[in-house]
């Protein structure tokens, strides 16, 4: 196609389908969305457009190498491309002045020069009519599927909240002494859009009235970035989903989701979410590694059902070594939970003791029932609610028979006995389900998993 007859309603570059373009992203349609064009009333494209900051005089060199001192020619292409009648020569003047270009122009220069427009455009910033609001944008793939921006979108399908205008997500804590870790989890999170995007302008507030923070980015190419990049929702989400560009991050994207709408504390680890597309790619990430899990359903006084997806314990370490968290308060559980024992244990034999029902039959019973040491009580594990109601009979008839007692266990599976408590602690033998990682794995799987702030 000849220069001279290119417009943004013919331009192949405007309309391409691929987010990426040899590995790279193609940022033109990304930025320079139909929106601009279609409400172009009077040349407002031109204020609305994003411009590129030329700090270093580079494309000016590009510039003077095209065209006369009064640039009529790439004027008139400019005009053409943006079905205005003119450009003029004040305006342009002014854009070299101020080192900052129409991302339109950019795109007529890079076909005049025979170079890629991002290759132009790379290391510089993006900014507005004004010269306000700028950012650099990663442009090549690597950077685009890397594990922080996979961590950030899984944040974002979780607490984050996206307009035109800016990017927002709210953390907090019931208890008023954990606040420092969300402060210092939003600041970690600022941190790294500020190395990445090299955007000044990131606030974190207290919300009033309650136990959080908020963090936004009031950036609309960052927003932009965001919404076009990884499909995003504006405003409210619709039924988001893990975007196919991070579909070999997913296990990023999944923490990143538990570090916002996730949890562990007290041996519970489980995330919750309303979206049944995400429910079933959370399930799927949980089966490809063989993490096994429940899920429930609440729809107690909510408008929506929410569906909470809880981490079987024996899979807990598994899920932390795959998936785990990276928000400081939550590795903190992680630590807490790896450096003790499970609250559960398997039955291995008994010693000293001569059961008065057979053998087998006691070791029936002794499978499903546990001793609370010096509490005067046993319970029965969750294992004996799997049981059908003749076979939990049959087994309770068993324990009579054995213990002589005529006990039944309450509605929590207690039975209250000092005389079975001392029995089963006396003679059986019990192995905890996991003992404490050691403190070299527990370190290294702390070091992996705080890797995200540092790469």
């Amino acid at each position: 196609m000849k220069i001279d007859s290119l417009n943004y309603k013919n331009d192949p570059l405007f309309y391409e389908e691929e987010v990426f373009i040899n590995d790279t992203l193609n940022i033109y349609k990304i930025l320079m969305d139909k929106e601009y064009m279609l409400s172009n009333n009077k040349g407002q494209i031109l204020k609305k457009c994003p411009y590129v900051y030329d700090e270093k005089d580079e494309i000016k060199k590009i510039i003077k190498s095209i065209d006369e001192e009064s640039f009529i020619k790439l004027r008139k292409l400019l005009s053409n491309y943006l079905c205005n009648k003119t450009i003029r020569k004040d305006t342009f003047d002014n854009w070299l002045n101020k080192k900052t270009y129409p991302l339109p122009l950019i795109r007529i220069i890079s076909i005049l020069i025979n170079k890629e427009l991002v290759k132009i455009i790379k290391d510089k910033k993006i900014t507005d009519f004004c010269n306000r609001a700028k950012i650099k944008l990663p442009l090549n793939r690597e950077i685009v599927i890397s594990d922080f921006l996979a961590y950030l979108i899984g944040l974002h399908l979780g607490d984050g909240t996206l307009n035109k205008e800016r990017w927002k997500i709210v953390d907090g804590d019931r208890e008023q002494i954990n606040l420092k870790y969300t402060y210092e989890f939003l600041n970690k999170i600022a941190n790294k859009v500020k190395k990445i995007f090299l955007i000044k302008n990131i606030f974190i507030y207290p919300v009033k009235g309650k136990g959080a923070y908020e963090l936004i980015i009031p950036n609309k190419w960052f927003c932009k970035y965001l919404k076009f990049v990884y499909g995003l929702d504006y405003n409210t989400k619709q039924n988001p989903k893990i975007p196919y560009t991070l579909k070999n991050k997913k296990e990023i994207v999944l923490r990143g989701l538990m570090d916002s709408d996730g949890s562990i504390k007290n041996y519970r680890t489980s995330v919750s979410t309303k979206y049944p597309r995400l429910c079933s790619e959370i399930k799927s990430i949980l089966k490809k590694h063989k993490i096994e899990y429940k899920e429930k359903l609440n729809n107690i006084q909510r408008k929506n059902i929410v569906y909470i997806i809880e981490i079987k314990k024996e899979s807990i370490v598994k899920f932390i070594q795959i998936i785990g968290f990276s928000h400081p308060r939550k590795l903190n559980e992680v630590i807490k939970y790896l450096n003790t024992t499970s609250s559960s244990s398997i039955f291995l034999g008994y010693l000293n003791y001569k059961p008065k029902i057979s053998e087998k039959e006691f070791i029936e019973v002794c499978n499903f029932l546990r001793p609370i040491k010096n509490a005067g009580k046993v319970r029965f594990i969750s294992e004996f609610n799997k049981l059908k109601e003749n076979e939990k009979n049959r087994i309770i008839n068993n324990l009579k028979l054995n213990f002589e007692v005529n006990k039944e266990p309450n509605k929590k599976g207690y039975i209250y006995s000092y005389k079975i408590e001392k029995i089963l602690t006396n003679h059986c033998i019990y192995k905890k389900n996991r003992d404490p990682m050691n403190k070299k794995e527990i370190n290294n799987l702390v070091v992996n998993l705080n890797s995200i702030w540092k790469q």
